[in-house]
């Protein structure tokens, strides 16, 4: 990738902490979603979900992860009560939408550039909006030329973006639904979070 195009390392400190932490609270949503779609999402019956280890939890058996969480202090049937929701959104919704549009790998990248240049983020300066105004248009640039290359017609091109931008807010909406569990879960004493979850949590922006 031509660092002029994408110039992230272009940004101040001030700016570029605030953006990584944002990106990375959606990020790990997002490649864990993507992740479970290319290994599990051909079967619309599979309610399986890849885990950052590499591991994975079966939705209808979401009782069985909890059992050894050191960090549970209720059971594991009100963890998994708590949580079934937002892994039932995952599932259905967001992993639904990627199979139905045959989400690529070039189109998941750029959603990952679209959520990296995010201009939501609070205290950035004008000069990075700029910037992230620029990135974003080369983006959608890029998807274009990739679209083109497929073959597509114009009418075509327009309805893959389309489709695909329609994903975003249905990602959004995911994380949001986890750091409201996050939340929930420490206020009734459900599990204690560790250092990465209490970042995550603070990380993200409505």
């Amino acid at each position: 990738v031509d660092s002029k195009d994408y110039p992230f390392c272009e940004l101040s400190a001030e700016d570029k902490v605030p953006m990584f932490k944002n990106f990375f609270a959606y990020f790990t949503q997002i490649d864990r979603a993507f992740q479970s779609y290319k290994t599990f999402g051909a079967d619309p019956n599979d309610n399986r979900l890849l885990m950052p280890d590499g591991g994975y939890i079966k939705l209808s058996d979401l009782e069985s992860f909890y059992v050894n969480a050191e960090s549970l202090k209720s059971s594991p049937a009100e963890a998994a009560s708590m949580f079934r929701p937002e892994m039932r959104y995952i599932l259905n919704v967001i992993i639904g939408h990627m199979r139905k549009i045959q989400l690529s790998d070039t189109e998941y990248i750029g959603i990952l550039g679209l959520f990296l240049w995010s201009e939501t983020v609070s205290g950035i300066s004008p000069e990075t909006l700029g910037m992230i105004h620029e990135t974003q248009a080369v983006i959608f640039s890029d998807l274009h030329i990739y679209y083109k290359s497929l073959g597509l017609e114009e009418s075509q091109i327009t309805t893959k973006m389309g489709l695909l931008m329609i994903l975003l807010p249905k990602l959004t909406r995911s994380v949001v639904m986890m750091r409201e569990n996050y939340e929930l879960a420490e206020l009734f004493n459900v599990f204690e979070a560790d250092d990465c979850c209490r970042s995550f949590k603070s990380a993200i922006v409505d």
